[in-house]
């Protein structure tokens, strides 16, 4: 390991007996959590002494997951009606950091695009949420 290869900045504290790894230099990421771009990877923790080699934690399958969820509604001529909820965790940061400045149109037709990548058969989106997390 070479300290000039480091590309990151975090930081560490100790609380109730834990390590916590942090970094708050990243909009939108939850206390306690790393991008997932700093999860896992070996990084220098620095001390009195100079410091040593660590890796950083990956958080449980719990934290990291999309979650989807859907109101369905068969009517008498056959047809249904869907009301999908997505909640993305913590995949969402990179759509908050990149759809931040983004006006709701944009995002609105940002979430239909991945919504009909995920679900291919979807014919009709509409009064899509533009709340992105």
């Amino acid at each position: 390991m070479r300290a000039d290869d480091l590309n990151s900045t975090s930081c560490s504290l100790r609380l109730n007996g834990k390590d916590l790894y942090l970094d708050p230099g990243t909009a939108f990421v939850p206390f306690g959590l790393l991008p997932w771009t700093e999860t896992g990877v070996r990084g220098l923790k620095l001390d009195k002494d100079g410091g040593t080699w660590v890796t950083t934690p990956v958080p449980e399958s719990s934290v990291s997951q999309i979650e989807r969820k859907a109101d369905l509604k068969l009517s008498n001529e056959g047809s249904l009606r869907a009301t999908d909820n997505y909640l993305f965790r913590p995949r969402s940061l990179w759509r908050r950091i990149g759809e931040r400045h983004e006006d709701d149109a944009h995002r609105k037709k940002f979430l239909e695009d991945d919504v009909k990548e995920a679900i291919p058969v979807v014919t009709e989106l509409s009064s899509l949420a533009t709340r992105l997390g």
